[in-house]
């Protein structure tokens, strides 16, 4: 896959600055935008060569200016799906998928963030929420982060972790999917905790170390256990144009979940190219542990490519295999592919289609995982 994404990339030579510790890369209050009048929508892709866009990016585009500033992002779809089965069936939906607003603020090496995110008010499985199944927003990311030294940041909050992110913006499509690494649960994209993240000198990619209380941004926490997060992104050759998007990323959480503080250890590898007309990357993760089962062995096997060939046109697959349980035929495969167009610098239009397929095991015990879908999706973010 990196052959060919190097062959594709021979034609993209942005630079830009080395990446940055942080997910959210707020502008500073003295940066300036100049408004340009033209033809073709520019867009904000210049700014991720070599580097991960960020995985939540209300609030991080160049329209957010000033010391405190808000932003927003909202997917929203069109679906319909076949679902097959005993028997089969079909179904179709608007929806929105995503909707983040957020408020930064930033002065000197201080910057705090807090993203706030609608979902249903009824919990899978339930019969009632809040006024039927209303939204209802709850925080997805609420930390304060100071720099003491340059290269150096330390935060704390409700922070995000280090291996969705990358993955995420890499690809640069999470209004198609998400990763197969947090739709499938083994990890989370945040959760409550604190950081420590370095920046290599001269673009050589970044350093974390994290500790969080393991259950995700979505629950409480349910043991004395806490989870420890380290995880770097290396770029090998960041000086020259044609490599500087080839990146390494390898992270290992050590942890457990769940009151009975089940085992919850994962060993993440990802090989990646974060350019501007191509992106892309190779990622394999290998779980002690899962669904608060010590005794089962999980891996996830993804692969992702964006593709930017003609201003404003991209296109998008994504593969990936996930087995629950290594002693048995318990895995399921999905894949992605996507057709976008972006009708301005802040808004991209999508045709997509998906297709799930499990074994025997996951279809009995996920009514519904085995199915075939067409979407037609909008993105928007400030």
């Amino acid at each position: 896959m990196i052959a060919l994404l190097l062959a594709l990339q021979t034609t993209d030579t942005t630079t830009t600055e080395p990446p940055a510790a942080t997910t959210t890369e707020p502008p500073t209050a003295t940066t300036t935008v100049t408004p340009t009048v033209t033809a073709t929508p520019t867009s904000d892709d210049d700014r991720y060569v070599g580097r991960a866009a960020p995985a939540t990016s209300a609030g991080t585009t160049s329209f957010a200016e000033g010391h405190l500033r808000a932003g927003l992002e909202v997917f929203a779809q069109y679906a319909y799906r076949v679902t097959y089965g005993a028997p089969d069936s079909w179904f179709h939906e608007f929806d929105v998928p995503r909707a983040h607003g957020s408020i930064d603020g930033t002065y000197e090496s201080v910057h705090a963030r807090v993203l706030m995110e609608a979902v249903r008010s009824t919990p899978q499985g339930a019969l009632y929420g809040v006024d039927g199944d209303s939204f209802v927003f709850r925080a997805r990311e609420a930390f304060a982060e100071v720099t003491p030294i340059p290269l150096l940041t330390v935060r704390g909050g409700l922070v995000p972790t280090l291996t969705i992110p990358e993955l995420d913006g890499t690809w640069m499509m999470r209004a198609i999917a998400p990763s197969m690494l947090e739709s499938s649960g083994l990890a989370s994209p945040a959760d409550l905790g604190a950081q420590v993240l370095g920046n290599l000198p001269s673009g050589y990619g970044w350093v974390g170390l994290g500790a969080y209380n393991g259950e995700g941004y979505h629950q409480a926490e349910l043991n004395r256990g806490k989870n420890i997060e380290l995880a770097t992104a290396v770029h090998p050759l960041p000086q020259s144009d044609a490599l500087k998007p080839l990146a390494l990323h390898l992270g290992y959480t050590a942890g457990s979940s769940g009151a009975e503080k089940a085992r919850a250890d994962r060993l993440e590898t990802a090989l990646l190219w974060q350019g501007k007309l191509v992106r892309g990357g190779a990622a394999l993760t290998y779980g002690w542990g899962e669904n608060q089962d010590s005794s089962l062995r999980a891996l996830i096997v993804d692969g992702f490519v964006r593709l930017e060939p003609v201003d404003r046109f991209f296109a998008g697959v994504r593969a990936s295999f996930f087995q629950r349980n290594l002693d048995a035929r318990d895995s399921i495969f999905t894949g992605h592919v996507a057709l976008g167009y972006r009708v301005a610098k802040p808004m991209e239009v999508y045709l997509a289609g998906s297709r799930s397929v499990p074994t025997a095991i996951v279809r009995d015990a996920n009514p519904g995982s085995d199915f075939i879908e067409l979407r037609a999706v909008t993105r928007i973010v400030f």
